[in-house]
Parts: structure tokens; sequence; C-alpha cells
């Protein structure tokens, strides 16, 4: 995470005033006090106490590959749920497990926060679903994702090509 090495007056100003409305909202709620005393008086290794919760960005190119292993995933669910013949395919194989939450957290995140809170890719998980494999799952998704991209466009997998993918897992 940044530090804030510095504010301008201006920006110290700003928030205080944000501050001041955050309290008058809030029944006067002194919990933007301190806030408010350590901007008025430049108190600069406070500044990022303020900013604690607030979490470093996210790569575009991680959000990216967390969306193609969950449009892989949904393609894999539409494409086994079509196939008449299911036989060699375990219906827990194809399912989507998350990513493991101690390394592979900002993927976690990001899977969380694009399915729980925008409501998408529901139809792989439950709504308790926190998306912690708890295993390391990124290289399997990634050689999955590669052998996906070098089948033909299709609409869906055949059975041939879901087991083709999924022996990566």
């Amino acid at each position: 995470m940044n530090e804030i090495k510095s504010l301008s007056k201006i920006e110290r100003l700003m928030l205080i005033n944000q501050f001041k409305i955050l309290k008058k909202l809030n029944d006067d709620c002194t919990d933007y006090d301190d806030d408010i005393k350590a901007l008025e008086y430049g108190y600069v290794s406070h500044y990022s106490w303020m900013t604690q919760n607030i979490c470093d960005e996210v790569p575009e190119e991680l959000c990216k590959l967390v969306l193609d292993v969950l449009s892989l995933h949904e393609k894999l669910h539409f494409s086994y749920e079509k196939l008449t013949d299911k036989d060699g395919i375990d219906a827990d194989s194809i399912k989507f497990r998350g990513f493991d939450g101690n390394n592979e957290t900002e993927y976690m995140g990001y899977a969380q926060y694009f399915c729980h809170q925008l409501q998408r890719y529901t139809i792989l998980f439950k709504s308790n679903f926190d998306f912690n494999s708890h295993f390391p799952s990124l290289d399997r998704y990634k050689a999955m994702l590669a052998v996906a991209q070098n089948l033909p466009k299709s609409e869906y997998f055949s059975a041939e090509q879901i087991k083709a993918i999924i022996k990566n897992r």
C-alpha cells in the first residue's frame, strides 16, 4: 500500500469538509474527529490511517484473466448440460472452485466482487460460495484456458473438448 507523503492545503480542506459532512449525516458521530484534527494540523503520519482499508488497484490483466476463467467455466457448464452422452465426464470436474485465498487473493477478491456484487456468472456458484479454493488454482486455469483457446470457435464444447479441457484440472 502506498503511503501518503503529503496533501495540499486544498486537498486537506476538501477532506476535512467531507468528514464534517459525514459527521453531520451520522448524528454528529465522533468517529471522524481524529481524522479532522489530523488534517487540520497536517499530521502526515496519520493520513495512512485514513486509507488503511482502501486496497491498492488491481491490474486490468488480472481482472481479464478472472473473467476469462469464469467465462470458460460458464461455457463448460452449459456445454455439459447440453450433452446427451455425459459418459466419462464427472459433473464436479467442470465446476468452478475459486482461487486460493492465501496465494491468489486478488483473483479471489475480484471474482467475489464480480459475481456477488455485480450478480454475474451466478450459474457457477451457490449464494454462500466464498470463492476460496483453499489450494492454488491459477496454473490449472491457465492450462485449461490454453486448451480451450486452441479449439475451434463454437457456441458449445463437445464431450471430447470438455474432456481435453478438464484433463488439465
